[in-house]
């Protein structure tokens, strides 16, 4: 009898038990798939607010770790206005505070005259006026909040008016409030300063060169392309670093699961095995036999974690869970085939122990079956 047939058959014989492989593989591939995805997501939106805009090159202070660990100057502002082929700057400051139960609630402070802040496509009410204590709500924030044009919302300590809502397709935005430049430096003590520049060239081919001229001749100062720029920052690239840590560590702790049903699996078919060795079969081929089982069932458990985290997406979004907004809309394609590469290789991680097992039956066992 052939490897496959074998293995066909040892899978068809126990369906439960595969099953239970199989579901839990996929729990581990799944929570790999969402882990990786959001924090894929969670970046992606920085670098999304940004496009929205139409903006070319982003601005930040030099060696910070994120951007709320960026400060720039109105006189460093006003040099980039003057930079050659720059045609507008426009400013950014950021702020997270707790509002109504939301531990993580993000507040963007933009010109009110900039181009973000006209990008905004809105729902209902108005922009807020530059310098008074106004607020527009993302469509996701409002929803969960419960928060229309003329509620009020207080923002550590201080009462903010909603004037109306918006929807810009990006959940991180969408999934917090957006008021003038001058009223997130008053809430969260930035003075005078912002935390970004977002500048528009003339030609966009240029935009890398300006994003060097100003790296090179403002020894304080880093810039990078509008599509790119998160990635500047230590602190973001940690954030995706920790997650694929920590998506490992549930998928190893899944494949712990199916290492310890193979070893069971083995245990009642010790005779079988027996019986292979003392026909011919070398340990080679007892050892393909469970690698191959094993690569059956992880290949199987990685294939069912994609509508698996597909289903948990939607049930966030659909019970609007305070996650909702951060979390990827659908699952990322992109990051499939890594997920099916992660989870084979810890599948025959998990198999070495069954496959140590398997390769030490000796020949005469079969001898001693009744």
């Amino acid at each position: 009898m052939t490897t496959t047939r074998l293995v066909l058959r040892e899978l068809t014989r126990h369906p439960v038990r595969s099953a239970a492989c199989i579901l839990g593989v996929a729990a581990g591939a799944g929570a790999y798939l969402l882990l990786v995805g959001a924090a894929h997501g969670f970046l992606g939106h920085f670098a999304a607010l940004t496009r929205l805009s139409g903006t070319d090159v982003v601005v930040h202070r030099a060696r910070a770790t994120s951007p709320w660990g960026s400060s720039l100057t109105p006189a460093e502002i006003a040099a980039l206005a003057e930079l050659p082929g720059v045609t507008g700057v426009s400013r950014m400051a950021l702020g997270k505070t707790a509002v109504l139960g939301d531990h993580y609630f993000l507040v963007f402070g933009l010109d009110s005259a900039g181009p973000l802040a006209r990008a905004l496509p809105l729902l209902s009410g108005r922009l807020p006026r530059s310098g008074a204590d106004e607020a527009v709500i993302g469509v996701i924030a409002a929803k969960r909040l419960a928060l229309a044009p003329a509620a009020t919302l207080e923002l550590r300590g201080r009462r903010v008016t909603v004037t109306g809502v918006y929807r810009s397709s990006h959940a991180l935005l969408d999934n917090g409030a957006v008021v003038g430049v001058e009223l997130v430096q008053a809430l969260f003590n930035l003075h005078d300063g912002v935390n970004l520049a977002l500048l528009t060239v003339a030609d966009p081919r240029s935009r890398d060169a300006i994003a060097a001229t100003v790296t090179r001749h403002y020894s304080g100062l880093e810039a990078g392309a509008a599509d790119a720029w998160v990635s500047m920052y230590g602190q973001m690239a940690l954030v995706e670093s920790f997650a694929r840590l920590i998506a490992l560590v549930a998928l190893f702790v899944a494949m712990l699961g199916v290492s310890s049903l193979l070893h069971v699996a083995l245990a009642e078919r010790t005779g079988e095995l027996a019986v292979l060795r003392a026909i011919g079969w070398t340990r080679a081929r007892v050892a393909r036999l469970v690698l191959a089982e094993t690569a059956v069932l992880a290949s199987a458990g990685a294939v069912a974690a994609v509508p698996l985290a597909e289903l948990v997406l939607r049930l966030t979004a659909a019970l609007q869970a305070q996650a909702a907004g951060f979390l990827p809309v659908h699952v990322a394609l992109s990051l499939v085939p890594e997920t099916v590469a992660v989870t084979l290789a810890a599948g025959l991680l998990g198999a070495i122990g069954p496959l140590v097992r398997a390769v030490r039956i000796p020949p005469a066992r079969a001898l001693r079956m009744p």
